[in-house]
């Protein structure tokens, strides 16, 4: 079971380095929640494409999305709920400068239903942007470092 369905996290990820949204969306069920780094919510395959679009052609159109981990946990048999612990090189700021290479984490809930696995949910975190750049050098934050 778990095979199978973590190559949906494969082929997300694979999606998103192609930079087609609407291919992107379609991993996820109809009805599925997105969370991105900026702590915005897509709810649907429409909203979820709509959310990627602008970034996939502007700030992360040169970006490549790494898994450097992935772990499962099992929820009854046609449910996992995944962490991906994700890097990504080549992001560019809006003047098109280029911005430092990235760390963060996704949680993703895959289910098994009748299109096969799918993603229900997915929360992504960049723990080490906006807020770890305030947090004082010997605070106990961690990176999202595997």
């Amino acid at each position: 079971m778990a095979i199978e369905a973590l190559a949906v996290i494969d082929e997300m990820i694979a999606r998103w380095n192609r930079k087609d949204a609407e291919a992107f969306a379609e991993v996820f069920v109809e009805d599925a929640d997105f969370t991105d780094v900026l702590g915005q919510t897509a709810h649907g395959r429409a909203e979820i494409a709509a959310q990627h679009t602008f970034p996939f052609t502007r700030t992360l159109r040169k970006a490549t999305l790494t898994a450097d981990h992935v772990a499962a946990r099992t929820c009854g048999t046609d449910t996992l709920v995944v962490r991906v612990h994700w890097s990504m090189s080549g992001p560019l700021a809006l003047d098109d400068s280029p911005l430092p290479d990235l760390q963060g984490k996704m949680q993703v809930v895959i289910q098994r239903g009748a299109e096969g696995w799918k993603i229900v949910s997915v929360l992504n975190q960049n723990p080490a942007g906006v807020y770890g750049k305030q947090l004082p050098h010997g605070s106990g934050f961690k990176s999202a470092a595997v």
